[in-house]
């Protein structure tokens, strides 16, 4: 006998068997009655009993097994499902039975690699994201997962803070995230540049050159660059109250 074993479950099993010995021309028949050739195509997994009689009537009888592969199974892991603009997760590819796979991400524009097990993903929007894998058979699975990207939400500029040293509101500084690129400056009502900074991490203290400065409204300048790559610019004014 001849067998071709199914895989992907599908029906595509096949047996091919050869009468040898007897006497004249030879029928077949298949139980399950499937055929009456010598051979049987596009089955499903399972047992095939072929009975050949001779033209004497003798008759044989031989019971074949068509095993049954199936098509693999596969998830998607990820490190996070949801976070900023300009931010990244890494997607893995879990593939069940274990073995040799090639993987194929989609979309691809915004991974490190498509065709990994492991790939990180760097989406500017939310993206839902596939993977399929082929095994050595041929066969195929497929998973998605949505990946939500949280825009930006703006930036605060608090009006007023109290220096006095209360641990309460002593400092001012810009509230913002997706930032990358960041600049704040500081002027007294004489247009002399009294704070400046680029970092999010200095806030104003109220001094210039070491010295309180007096109470009273001071303008602001501010430029700020998200990690989309917008631009934003704005100027107003902060009251300093002890």
């Amino acid at each position: 006998d001849s067998i071709i074993h199914t895989t992907c479950d599908e029906n595509n099993g096949a047996v091919h068997t050869n009468a040898i010995g007897g006497t004249g021309d030879f029928t077949y028949l298949w139980n399950p009655t499937i055929s009456t050739a010598n051979f049987i195509t596009d089955v499903d997994a399972g047992d095939y009993m072929i009975t050949v009689t001779d033209s004497m009537g003798c008759q044989n009888s031989l019971t074949t097994t068509i095993d049954a592969s199936s098509n693999p199974t596969v998830s998607i892991i990820a490190g996070s499902t949801q976070f900023l603009i300009g931010e990244s997760t890494a997607l893995e590819a879990q593939a069940s039975p274990s073995g040799s796979y090639a993987y194929s991400w989609t979309p691809s524009s915004s991974l490190d690699c498509n065709d990994c097990m492991i790939t990180n993903a760097s989406p500017v929007v939310g993206t839902t994201y596939e993977v399929t894998v082929i095994d050595q058979n041929g066969c195929e699975a497929s998973a998605d997962i949505y990946i939500d990207v949280v825009r930006c939400q703006g930036f605060f500029v608090p009006t007023i803070f109290s220096p006095n040293n209360d641990l309460l509101n002593d400092e001012w500084n810009v509230l913002a995230d997706c930032i990358q690129a960041y600049s704040i400056e500081v002027f007294n009502r004489w247009g002399e540049r009294i704070f400046f900074t680029e970092s999010q991490q200095n806030s104003w203290d109220g001094t210039f050159k070491g010295v309180k400065v007096e109470n009273g409204s001071y303008v602001y300048q501010i430029e700020l660059e998200y990690t989309d790559g917008e631009k934003v610019s704005e100027s107003g004014n902060v009251k300093v109250v002890r």
